[in-house]
């Protein structure tokens, strides 16, 4: 409760940094919203002089730091064990300065997502530590969507909540035959619910395509996002079966 247990033999976790109030339990909310998760701790890591604010979230420990600059302090946490790690502090400059020591001290694989109010703070984390996504307001884009496309402002906020219904969620291709985008495209949508949306190169999003064309080729290594009510794992996906289907239309 008082956020001093030593979490270091803490391996595969999620961290949480920074202390947002009503946004950090939307945060934790909708990440424990998605059933079918791979179960892995949590961890809210905070600088104030706070206790646990969320003892009946049972997934959820508390970590209060003296500094996230600390050595000791960020092995407490097994930084470097942490499989994702969210950066949103109180300010930009709080996130900014999070944000890059997660970069240094965090796992090679591990994916850190920061967000910032200022596009500004963002390119320049972008620029020094590529390792770290990085998300920006985009107020002024929405309001023309809006305006241009009424009821957008819903899609929006729909496509990024696990809390109502169908919604985005991405999966790694592995071993598959050769096929294409228009290959899979109706199939997966048939057997498992799901709608291509777009395709990477990989989970930082290098060479990303939104509504690539049919005649796409994938490959293993690409990231497919798509949107369903529910997350489909790789386990799932039989791709013969997929492929088959489509000769049979």
């Amino acid at each position: 409760m008082n956020g001093k247990k030593d979490f270091s033999t803490y391996s595969d976790h999620i961290l949480i940094l920074g202390w947002r109030a009503q946004r950090t339990k939307r945060i934790l909310e909708l990440i424990l919203a998605d059933k079918k998760r791979h179960q892995r701790k949590i961890i809210l890591c905070v600088e104030r002089d706070m206790s646990h604010p969320f003892p009946q979230m049972l997934d959820v420990e508390f970590a209060k730091l003296e500094s996230f600059s600390n050595q000791d302090e960020l092995a407490r946490i097994a930084m470097g064990q942490a499989s994702s790690i969210i950066v949103d502090g109180e300010n930009d400059e709080m996130t900014l300065s999070m944000a890059l020591s997660a970069s240094s001290h965090a796992a090679k694989q591990a994916h850190i997502s920061a967000y910032f109010h200022e596009e500004s703070k963002a390119e320049l984390l972008r620029a020094h530590c590529p390792n770290v996504e990085c998300a920006s307001s985009r107020h002024a884009e929405i309001l023309v969507r809006t305006m241009q496309s009424p009821g957008a402002s819903i899609l929006h906020e729909q496509l990024f909540s696990t809390l109502d219904e169908a919604t985005l969620y991405c999966l790694t291709l592995e071993d598959s035959p050769e096929m294409t985008v228009g290959d899979v495209f109706q199939p997966l949508r048939e057997k498992h619910g799901m709608t291509l949306m777009a395709i990477a190169d990989d989970e930082k999003g290098a060479g990303f395509k939104l509504n690539p064309s049919m005649d796409t080729q994938l490959h293993a290594g690409q990231v497919l996002h798509y949107i369903a009510h529910e997350r489909v794992r790789k386990h799932e996906i039989n791709w013969v079966d997929v492929l088959l289907s489509k000769m049979d239309v």
